[in-house]
């Protein structure tokens, strides 16, 4: 028996939150700002209209995905204490990037980059200010990706690149559950993936 055509169709809404807009100061001080530190995490300008004052970024350029919108007003005030906004970076090295782009273009310092032990054992962050006084924070949390060629770090990317993984979510819980491996038991999921029973 075939399943009916509304269970095939995959729902538009496969994601917490839409988009996130706030005002900032400055069109030109955020675009020069936000282009930087977001293109050391593959995001991309997916809208610029310099007569409104706006500013649309992405990690992709399909249409309606905006995740971050920028309209420049007039009295713009950062958020109150314990309110950021956190970017995921693709890799430990994204996350310094992203803080040393911050300070080249006008951010400033709020935590640099570093292992945070008390949010997780894989948790890699570093915090800053844009330019209008918001909080960012940007952070990897995957196993240590240091370019190392240890043998915990090389099973680490053989099962991930074994693994036929379809949503961020999983791929974010499988990073987890392997970051935490040594080399015998990686050995065992690696082993598992390429020959299961």
């Amino acid at each position: 028996m075939s399943q009916p055509v509304s269970e095939l169709v995959i729902s538009p809404r496969q994601k917490l939150i839409g988009h996130f807009s706030f005002g900032v100061r400055s069109y030109t001080e955020s675009k020069a700002f936000y282009n930087a530190v977001l293109a050391t995490i593959g995001g991309i300008t997916v809208f610029d209209s310099p007569k409104s004052r706006v500013l649309g970024y992405s990690l992709s350029s399909r249409p309606n995905e905006e995740p971050l919108n920028l309209f420049e007003r007039a009295n713009v005030e950062p958020s109150g204490p314990g309110v950021h906004l956190a970017f995921d970076a693709p890799s430990r090295q994204a996350v310094r990037d992203f803080w040393e782009a911050a300070m080249a273009n006008g951010g400033s310092d709020e935590g640099k980059w570093g292992p945070r032990p008390d949010y997780g054992d894989l948790y890699y962050a570093a915090f800053v200010r844009d330019p209008n006084g918001f909080k960012l924070e940007v952070v990897y949390q995957g196993p240590d990706d240091e370019g190392s060629d240890s043998e915990d770090a090389l099973l680490r990317k053989a099962i991930l690149a074994e693994m036929d993984i379809q949503h961020e979510a999983e791929r974010k819980a499988m990073v987890q559950k392997i970051g935490a491996l040594q080399s015998a038991d990686l050995r065992k999921e690696l082993d598992k993936l390429k020959w299961p029973e």
